[in-house]
């Protein structure tokens, strides 16, 4: 029973969670990149308000530490949104296909990540890849397993992609 929640239905919703969050964050990013004269204050706040609701969200079902779940998520998080989104910002030095948001924004969300979430095997994680500069993680598909191979491109670039299908399909597929 455990496997086919993990595998049927916290995968595909942790999948699209993310991939929902990680576009809520480019659309933060265009917003603090075309507000030249700050006009879109307001627009702004509510998209911060609403990532840091995210964030207390992802925390809230760490917490609840059922591991499978949490390990599922945490999986989800490194290789499908930090990595290839926020932390790939910080270490690209020209803005590439791979580069979604500006180096500032990723810092400020990377510091709210390392402010609001609490579980220890997610952030140390995370913390590793900054602090030790292994940037291997973009490159390396000896440790992917399949259900992470469409994160990585051809040239073994990892990448912050839409998931294949949505909850609901999986839903009717099982």
């Amino acid at each position: 029973m455990l496997h086919y929640i993990r595998d049927k239905t916290a995968v595909p919703y942790f999948s699209n969670l993310v991939w929902f969050i990680g576009s809520h964050v480019i659309e933060l990013d265009k917003c603090v990149q075309t507000d030249e004269e700050h006009k879109n204050r307001g627009k702004l706040s509510d998209l911060v308000a609403e990532h840091l609701d995210h964030l207390h969200y992802l925390n809230d079902i760490l917490i609840i530490n059922c591991e499978f779940l949490n390990d599922v998520l945490t999986d989800h998080l490194l290789n499908r949104l930090f990595l290839p989104l926020y932390v790939y910002s910080l270490v690209s030095p020209e803005m590439s296909e791979e580069r979604r948001i500006s180096p500032q924004v990723s810092l400020y969300l990377l510091s709210q990540v390392f402010l609001i979430i609490h579980y220890q095997p997610l952030v140390h994680a995370l913390a590793d890849v900054i602090l030790n500069g292994d940037l291997s993680v973009f490159c390396s598909q000896s440790d992917m397993q399949s259900s992470h191979k469409t994160t990585v491109s051809a040239g073994g670039v990892r990448r912050f992609i839409k998931p294949p299908e949505s909850l609901e399909r999986s839903l009717e597929l099982s």
